[in-house]
């Protein structure tokens, strides 16, 4: 085989197995978008009305990212997978804000308390 008709063959398969990388998304994508939905609701993510709101985008997300991953659609997939990520780290926190708050609110409390106590 002459050089450039090497060439092209090798320029033809290179994109090929490009073109076919690309329709698959990254293991790790979908492992981090997994743990963190499973962290917001571990955590109680679905106590809180916001959280759980949050985590409920991040499931569907995740199940329209699936879906787009057995179409072949890699990067709108591994898109859909980051926002699942991201909702469900975004109910994670708010979960967590409100845990704080109600701690605040519990210690303020007994604060008054002690204070309003006869002495």
């Amino acid at each position: 085989m002459n050089t450039p008709m090497r060439s092209l063959s090798c320029l033809l398969g290179s994109l090929l197995l490009i073109g076919c990388g690309a329709a698959t998304v990254p293991a790790v994508r979908v492992a981090a978008a997994e743990a963190a939905i499973r962290s917001a609701r571990e955590s109680g993510a679905t106590n809180t009305p916001g959280a759980a709101l949050h985590l409920h985008y991040a499931e569907l997300a995740q199940v329209e990212a699936a879906r787009l991953a057995r179409a072949g659609d890699g990067a709108p997939a591994a898109m859909q997978y980051r926002r699942a990520e991201a909702d469900a780290n975004l109910a994670l926190a708010l979960g967590r804000e409100a845990e704080a708050q109600r701690n605040i609110q519990g210690a303020n409390d007994a604060l008054r308390t002690t204070q309003n106590a006869p002495r």
